[in-house]
């Protein structure tokens, strides 16, 4: 990791297998059909690193089955991006799991563990011939929120506090006995950590003031604190800030937001980061380059502030499913026609980026749009600026 990567990330479902949510399989089963063009294309942009995720159920359909179709996949997949000079950053989990872990009780019933750990352990065999690092997983201090208390992912839950501190407890200690195997494999482990500077909707509000103390101590710095010690590097997500007050949460577009994300993690671990994910939700070509700007002034700010960043990633390379909310919500560098022939058109941004990449993470301009953005209270961040 000793030289500045630039790069992109792809998701886990953008490839195809028996997703717990409902997710378009066409979509997910033909996009993977052109990850060879998907490699050049992202070669031609610049790009010499590219984050994506291995797919639990796709490689482990039943329990203890493991898909020998699947391995003759990814293994094609890897050595393509290696033949065509990307680096590969791979994950272990992004967010899904297979079927039948979820029926089996998924990650809170006693002893389930045990069996992430062994696709884990063979998927980073797997890996180890292919890469020199791992990603563990994908936002483990937020996906519990997200499962089991916004209901945001499988199984639904809504406001199950006790599931949520028995996930963040079982990753806590998963994770770094992940990151020891990885170590006999000669990996390099890592994990990426969802970072939003919080602040109280209300300064006034008691209530608000805890809240918001609550959530960015439990769910960013002790986590950060208790897991990132054990890892040999550490991945970055940021996107928003975030206000809370009660049941109300709010986001705000924050033009200084990664150098803050950067600082909160930075201060909390020597280890190496990386920037695995940030992007802005809008079509606005305007202000998603003045966004792209305003990122990478905080990435030179955050490097001369002597923090070790050693990467950036845009999220995502190519245009996919969200969350909840389909495919229209659009943060991609490049678009995909998913109505017909699936072809790919490069965005604006996305030669914007290639122009920044060569030179040395450069880009100037003038602020016109990101600061009225800026200025907006938002109620949901991945939807509310498609049409600014």
């Amino acid at each position: 990791m000793a030289s500045f990567r630039w790069g992109a990330s792809l998701s886990a479902y953008q490839h195809f297998g028996e997703f717990e949510c409902d997710m378009p399989p066409t979509h997910g089963a033909r996009h993977m059909f052109f990850y060879k063009e998907d490699f050049a294309l992202a070669r031609l942009l610049g790009l010499d690193s590219l984050r994506t995720t291995l797919e639990w159920a796709l490689l482990e359909p039943k329990p203890g089955v493991w898909s020998q179709d699947a391995l003759r996949f990814y293994r094609q997949y890897l050595r393509e991006a290696q033949d065509q000079g990307l680096r590969v950053l791979p994950g272990l989990h992004h967010f899904t799991n297979p079927k039948w872990f979820t029926l089996n009780g998924g990650w809170l019933k006693s002893g389930n563990e045990k069996y992430f750990v062994r696709y884990a352990q063979k998927a980073m065999a797997f890996l180890a011939d292919y890469c020199d690092e791992v990603l563990l997983f994908n936002e483990p201090n937020i996906y519990p929120v997200m499962a089991y208390f916004a209901g945001i992912l499988p199984p639904y839950w809504r406001l199950y506090i006790a599931g949520v501190r028995r996930a963040l407890k079982l990753f806590s200690s998963l994770l770094p006995q992940l990151a020891e195997y990885a170590h006999t494999l000669g990996l390099r482990a890592g994990i990426t950590l969802s970072v939003s500077p919080v602040r109280p909707s209300s300064r006034l509000n008691p209530f608000s003031l805890a809240l918001s103390y609550a959530f960015d101590r439990a769910l960013q710095r002790s986590f950060a604190k208790a897991v990132c010690r054990e890892m040999d590097f550490v991945g970055i997500d940021y996107y928003v800030d975030l206000h809370l007050g009660g049941l109300d949460v709010g986001y705000s577009v924050n033009p200084r937001g990664l150098f803050d994300a950067v600082r909160l993690i930075g201060q909390l671990t020597s280890r190496p980061l990386l920037i695995t994910e940030t992007g802005i939700f809008t079509r606005n070509e305007a202000l998603r380059a003045e966004f792209l700007m305003a990122s990478l002034d905080g990435l030179r700010r955050a490097r001369a502030s002597g923090f070790d960043v050693r990467g950036f990633f845009w999220w995502s390379l190519l245009h996919g499913y969200e969350w909840g909310l389909g495919y229209e919500p659009f943060i991609a560098l490049v678009d995909v026609e998913f109505a017909d022939s699936f072809r790919r058109r490069p965005t604006p941004l996305a030669s914007l980026y290639s122009q920044a990449i060569r030179d040395g993470g450069r880009l100037e301009g003038e602020y016109k749009l990101l600061p009225k953005a800026s200025r907006l209270r938002l109620r949901e961040w991945r939807y509310d600026l498609l049409y600014f």
